[in-house]
């Protein structure tokens, strides 16, 4: 009996440990993306002022109950001008190990949110109809 008790302490130990790892996760990433800013061919690709339309977040163990230490975030990212871009970021043994924005246009974009109805329809309410004669 004590040993099943010990194993569900444990198991809840765990499971603990990994809810606050993601969190963890998820503040330094959000940390990084409120500053990070770059410039490429003369557009200015601003985190902080941008609208994150799509993200998510995934740890290298699949497991709810295991702890990661690895993590991978990725946001797509809308700029107030109309620029599109990804922002990527990598946690390695719970410290940001690599960062990146990746300007992308809106044929992509439109891909990546093809399987989310609402979505699109809230930023491309054309996507679908059909031309007017």
């Amino acid at each position: 009996m004590e040993s099943i008790l010990v194993m569900i302490f444990c198991a809840l130990a765990l499971y603990y440990l990994s809810r606050r790892q993601d969190q963890v996760a998820e503040s330094l990433i959000g940390e990084e993306f409120d500053r990070f800013e770059r410039i490429y061919n003369s557009v200015t690709y601003s985190c902080h002022d941008a609208t994150v339309v799509r993200k998510s977040l995934h740890s290298s163990v699949a497991l709810p109950i295991v702890p990661s230490p690895n993590y991978h975030a990725r946001a797509l990212c809308l700029t107030e001008e109309g620029h599109w871009f990804w922002f990527d970021a990598s946690i390695r043994y719970m410290k940001l190990s690599h960062t990146r924005i990746t300007p992308t246009t809106q044929d992509e974009a439109l891909e990546a949110l093809k399987d989310d109805p609402e979505i699109l329809q809230r930023y491309f309410p054309n996507f679908g109809q059909k031309p007017s004669a």
